[in-house]
């Protein structure tokens, strides 16, 4: 089993929930979100 405690686990779920979101945004707007990551300083 993972040992890290509380604050590990809730890092790991923002993550999750990031990626999530971010793939969301994709799929509902494709066009919109691939210009804003091209006009991005990335």
């Amino acid at each position: 089993m993972r040992r890290g405690g509380a604050s590990t686990d809730i890092t790991e779920l923002n993550a999750r929930l990031a990626v999530r979101r971010a793939v969301a945004e994709i799929v509902a707007d494709p066009q919109h979100t691939l210009a804003v990551l091209l006009r991005s300083d990335y």
